[in-house]
């Protein structure tokens, strides 16, 4: 009868190590994602800060007009006169990272399916703001 007990102890000490050890994964809100470029560039400068282009996926639209997916804060090696190196979070920029395709996929224009939850997402927006389907 003990050792189902010993057993169960043992399993459960071995995960507070190996999270102690190792950590968790740390759920992070991004503010920009979901965005157009020139609202997360707008918040970025609001912020005191300079947005950066990362990547940009597609060339369908606007830069002004593409879709934040994520955003980030870089990290940078950063070299002294004393050839000391260090490495930490940049303070003063955000990458984003743009998706300038069409929100939906039409002929000649790629962009989600309308099938997709993103694409149904972006069907219900167009229907919201009045334009018409693609």
């Amino acid at each position: 009868m003990n050792k189902p007990v010993v057993l169960t102890a043992s399993v459960l000490s071995a995960i507070t190590v190996s999270m102690a050890m190792f950590g968790t994964a740390v759920a992070v809100a991004d503010n920009y994602a979901g965005m157009t470029y020139a609202d997360a560039a707008a918040g970025v400068k609001n912020a005191g800060l300079t947005p950066i282009i990362a990547t940009k996926v597609g060339e369908m639209l606007p830069r002004d007009q593409c879709v934040v997916t994520r955003s980030e804060q870089p990290h940078r090696l950063t070299i002294t006169a004393g050839k000391k190196q260090t490495f930490g979070k940049v303070t003063d920029t955000v990458r984003l990272f743009l998706n300038c395709e069409t929100p939906i996929a039409s002929a000649g224009r790629p962009g989600n399916s309308a099938a997709s939850p993103e694409g149904k997402a972006a069907q219900a927006a167009a229907v919201a703001k009045g334009t018409p389907k693609h």
